[in-house]
């Protein structure tokens, strides 16, 4: 039961840092097309 919990948490933080990966990206590249405006 314990290496299970383990295992969640570990798929729950990837799942949460590559959602802020994306919204970094998402902002980033949001940014750069209104500079280029």
């Amino acid at each position: 039961m314990d290496y299970l919990c383990q295992a969640d948490m570990k798929f729950v933080i990837f799942i949460i840092f590559d959602f802020i990966n994306f919204a970094i990206k998402g902002f980033y590249l949001g940014k750069q097309q209104i500079v280029e405006k």
